[in-house]
């Protein structure tokens, strides 16, 4: 139900305190809290979370994508 939801960016089942792990792109505190709200609180099963808003990020994980080695139609361009 959650990793469809448009703000969320990362969703993961997990072991250990939290079962869960889910990263969501809210646009201030009012967003993150309708979001725990009305798209959390809802949920069978919810009984407990924990939330880290994180204000800035130095670095972020995933590919680098770079314009001139994009995939086109006959794959990626090689520089010269």
């Amino acid at each position: 139900m959650l990793a469809v939801h448009p703000q969320v960016r990362f969703c993961a089942a997990t072991t250990g305190p939290a079962n869960l792990v889910v990263a969501l792109a809210a646009a201030d505190l009012d967003a993150l809290y309708t979001f725990l709200t009305d798209a959390v609180g809802p949920l069978d099963g919810v009984t407990a979370l924990d939330s880290t808003p994180l204000l800035a990020t130095v670095k972020r994980t995933g590919l680098i994508r770079h314009p001139s080695r994009t995939p086109g139609p006959s794959g990626p361009k090689e520089r010269a």
